[in-house]
């Protein structure tokens, strides 16, 4: 095959530190830094590390290793010899990682000391692993725990250049990895991602933002480094626990990002909240961003003029939309969203996440419960019309890893089922405008169906979230005496709040709108459940047993 036809995603770090190699690549959350000849020579020393163990093309690899200057290096080795890692939030419960690890039988095992004490707790998830790689910086721990060793990445200025391992050559529809979804709409499910699928995510991004070769990134989600390492820009690992974005200290990010220049940043909205947060009671400015990417959960409209205050004149605030399965799907800024879309969802309209990128073709089809394995059985519908958003494109991903009824409650094929073009089910509620642009309702899951009625949260919640004295809102159904549902709205208020007053006001406003005017109970909560990969998606079915219980005591 033509060197041209090569789409081993690794290929990019190998270019760049042809072309950059003295410069810097990555600086961790102490200070050591190394540059690309640097890091490519540690991506070729895992490789050929791997190599030597039996890791090699189609080797799906359970991969624990913490953020810094050993992950780049790892997971761009992994690809480079053909391997699958697979991904698992660190933020996930440990029992539903045993359960994914067990699921996706895992053939070799790379990780730090305390995944390999893992193995000894918890045999079981780990029974298919038989090549276990311990990355440490001492050959101790891996005696200790039966592993072989590997010497993490040295951060010394002087290298010793590893073998050139420029890697096997790949297609587009070579596995690449298996990353788990968050988990926050139910059990998660490994998707399964391509060197197609990574190449145009790469290209796609670096495109639609205008990353230049000057750009600093701040990679608050550890896999977001991989795209900084092909662009060949430093990627700045802040010292924060990547479990908990929710939880950041925003100060030291704030200050983090004032240190190196930071230019670029990506990541959920918990973490900007936080850092805003920080910036407006330290005063604290940053004018080198030139922008941020916020996604994960719809946006408010407060994180955002929050940081405008702070970036410069020129900074932009960009709330992308996609999910593990599919992304970027669309894009928009802060002027359109700053202009006119949030008075909308004020009013009830619903998000707005901008235009489907040139990339994908979406649709929205009438809403079903059942799977829909071929496209003659979907009723698409109109501008304006509420329904299912499904989506085609180079980056959507054709099936989760051992899951043969998600796939087929989540994939639409245009011929038979498995065969041909497809279409991806999101699980997301909304519409397309006059505009072209898309408006998200709430997820298909979480719709609250009365008698003669359906209600969208997302929809609600906008109503409600203006309110001075609400952090945020979600609308749940609970059963009512007569086993009839109930719209429930729970509210985090603002810690000054006075919940009373708080009450009446919400309910006279949803009176006077004719969408919410069913809902007539009002319950309040200090803390949401949360997803555990962005910390901002609420898990609502948590949420609504909450609800349930409070209810069946008013």
């Amino acid at each position: 095959m033509a060197e041209s036809k090569n789409c081993n995603v690794s290929r990019h770090l190998f270019d760049r530190a042809k072309e950059v190699p003295g410069k810097t690549a990555s600086i961790d959350s102490k200070g050591h830094s190394i540059s690309f000849a640097h890091m490519d020579a540690e991506t070729s020393r895992m490789a050929n590390v791997f190599s030597k163990v039996g890791i090699g093309r189609g080797t799906r690899v359970a991969t624990l290793v913490r953020p810094g200057l050993n992950f780049v290096p790892v997971i761009f080795g992994l690809f480079r010899v053909g391997a699958v890692p697979v991904f698992i939030d660190p933020g996930m419960k440990l029992k539903n990682m045993l359960l994914c690890l067990k699921e996706v039988r895992p053939e070799a095992l790379v990780g730090v000391p305390l995944a390999h004490m893992l193995t000894k707790l918890f045999p079981g998830a780990f029974e298919s692993v038989k090549t276990r790689l311990c990355l440490s910086s001492s050959p101790i721990l891996p005696i200790l725990f039966g592993s072989k060793y590997v010497h993490s990445v040295c951060h010394c200025s002087h290298v010793q250049a590893a073998p050139e391992n420029v890697g096997v050559v790949l297609g587009e529809s070579d596995p690449a990895a298996i990353i788990f979804t968050s988990g926050s709409t139910g059990v998660p499910k490994g998707v399964e991602l391509t060197h197609g699928i990574f190449e145009q995510q790469q290209s796609i991004l670096k495109e639609t933002y205008g990353v230049g070769s000057d750009e600093i990134d701040l990679v608050p989600f550890p896999l977001f480094a991989l795209f900084s390492a092909a662009w060949g820009i430093t990627s700045i690992i802040p010292d924060m626990d990547p479990a908990k974005p929710a939880k950041v200290n925003g100060a030291k990010l704030a200050k983090t990002i004032q240190k190196y220049g930071v230019t670029h940043t990506a990541g959920s909205p918990a973490i900007f909240r936080r850092i805003m947060l920080a910036c407006k009671k330290k005063n604290i400015q940053l004018p080198s961003l030139r922008r941020i990417l916020m996604a994960g959960a719809p946006v408010s409209e407060k994180i955002i003029r929050d940081a405008k205050e702070v970036m410069g004149a020129s900074g932009r605030v960009y709330t992308p939309y996609g999910a593990t399965e599919a992304l970027p799907l669309t894009n928009i800024g802060d002027v359109e969203l700053l202009g006119d879309c949030f008075a909308q969802t004020r009013s009830g309209k619903g998000v707005c996440v901008g235009r489907p990128l040139s990339h994908v073709d979406m649709r929205v089809i009438q809403i079903s419960d059942e799977p829909l394995e071929r496209w003659a059985q979907v009723t698409p519908l109109g501008v304006n019309q509420i329904g299912e958003i499904v989506v085609q494109g180079k980056i959507v991903t054709r099936s989760y890893f051992n899951r043969p009824d998600s796939n087929r409650m989540a994939k639409i094929f245009d011929q038979e089922p498995g065969e041909g073009s497809f279409w991806h089910r999101m699980g997301d509620l909304g519409y397309i405008d006059d505009d072209g642009k898309l408006w998200l309702c709430g997820r298909k899951d979480h719709r609250v169906s009365l008698e003669n009625n359906e209600l969208y949260p997302v929809q609600c919640e906008g109503i409600f979230n203006q309110h001075p004295h609400v952090l945020r809102s979600a609308l749940v159904g609970v059963r009512g005496s007569q086993g009839q549902v109930l719209p429930v709205l729970v509210v985090q208020g603002e810690p000054s709040s006075e919940r009373e007053k708080v009450r009446v006001d919400l309910l006279r406003m949803a009176k006077e709108m004719e969408l919410t005017a069913g809902i007539r109970t009002i319950i309040f909560k200090d803390e949401f459940p949360t997803d555990v990969r962005h910390n901002i998606k609420i898990d609502r079915p948590a949420l609504s047993q909450y609800a349930q219980s409070r209810v069946e005591h008013l």
